[in-house]
C-alpha cells in the first residue's frame, strides 16, 4: 500500500482509438489504457506539483494528438483524486488543459 501522501491523481482524457499506449509521447506521469480509454496517472504528496505535472503531460499528449489530427474529448474527461486524509476531502485539484481548468476533481 502506498503511503498517504503517495496516492494517485488520475485523468482519463478520452481520445479516438489509439493502437498502442506506447504510441503516446514520453510523459512524467504514468500512462495506462483499456480499450480506447487512456489514463494519465501521477502519485505524490504535493498537490501543486501533481497539478503541474498532469497539466504539462496533458499538453505534451495534446501536441502529439494534433500531429495525427486527433483531439481530447473534454466532455468525456474525468479527473479523480484518491486520498486517505479527511482534511483533503474538499481540496480542488486544478489541472489545466488548453488554458482551461478541467471541471472539478472527484475526491475519492
Amino acid at each position: 500500500m502506498m503511503p498517504q501522501e503517495q496516492l494517485p491523481a488520475w485523468i482519463c482524457p478520452c481520445t479516438p482509438s489509439l493502437q498502442h499506449i506506447s504510441d503516446l509521447p514520453n510523459t512524467i506521469s504514468r500512462k495506462y489504457a483499456y480499450a480506447d480509454d487512456p489514463v494519465v496517472m501521477r502519485a505524490g504528496g504535493d498537490w501543486q506539483a501533481v497539478q503541474g505535472v498532469l497539466s504539462k503531460d496533458l499538453a505534451t499528449i495534446d501536441e502529439y494528438l494534433q500531429i495525427w489530427k486527433l483531439h481530447f474529448s473534454p466532455k468525456k474527461m474525468v479527473l479523480a483524486v484518491f486520498h486517505l486524509s479527511n482534511e483533503k476531502a474538499k481540496y480542488e485539484l486544478n489541472v489545466n488543459h488548453n488554458n482551461e481548468i478541467l471541471p472539478g476533481a472527484t475526491m475519492l
